[in-house]
């Protein structure tokens, strides 16, 4: 089975929030918070991120498919509203949005962004380099905690656009993370679990 997701476009009404929340943060000078891909970028299919990656998702057993469900997963929450420390469902921050989507391929993290890095590097994750990453990996960088302790959690897009889906003010959808690389703290994190089969329940 061939999982494949084509991005709807967004209503005139989450188009104007998401201007007003890209003025309104770049006002405010707030760190790593990047510009909103909702109106300038028609977001690819799953299946062709992952061809451009040269990940195959055709067999339910490989790591291709998991990321597939891992990607269709996060999508479908698109477009949902942002809170801080919201656990989901229909309501969602980052870290919350992320461990919703990493369950459904049976990936238990933990519940906030500093925990789920800290997760990564107990050894449930390899670091991968700023280049490297693909599909589904998770981008961590410094936030309201400060420049030495990760506040941020996302989840790669599309590489090749440096983008992100991920929960941020004011809704779940595409963003970019090129603007987090200077922070203090930022790393790329890929979870050692995608490589195996679904797990079941």
């Amino acid at each position: 089975m061939v999982l494949s997701v084509m991005p709807t476009a967004p209503s005139s009404r989450r188009r104007r929030r998401c201007v007003v929340a890209v003025a309104l943060t770049a006002a405010l000078g707030l760190s790593g918070c990047g510009q909103s891909w909702e109106d300038e970028v028609a977001a690819a299919p799953v299946t062709d991120l992952l061809d451009e990656q040269q990940i195959s998702a055709d067999s339910q057993d490989s790591a291709g498919h998991r990321l597939a469900v891992l990607l269709t997963s996060a999508h479908r929450e698109r477009g949902e509203p942002y809170d801080w420390g919201a656990d989901g469902h229909e309501v969602w921050d980052c870290s919350s949005f992320v461990r919703h989507a990493y369950a459904e391929v049976g990936i238990r993290m933990p519940r906030t962004a500093r925990d789920q890095r800290a997760w990564m590097a107990d050894g449930n994750g390899v670091r991968v380099e700023a280049g490297d990453e693909q599909p589904g990996d998770l981008v961590f960088w410094d936030d309201y905690r400060g420049p030495d302790e990760i506040g941020h959690v996302a989840m790669v897009w599309d590489p090749n656009r440096s983008s992100t889906i991920e929960a941020r003010p004011p809704q779940t959808g595409f963003y970019a993370y090129d603007g987090a690389k200077d922070n203090n703290r930022f790393e790329i994190w890929r979870a050692t679990e995608l490589t195996g089969p679904l797990a079941s329940g």
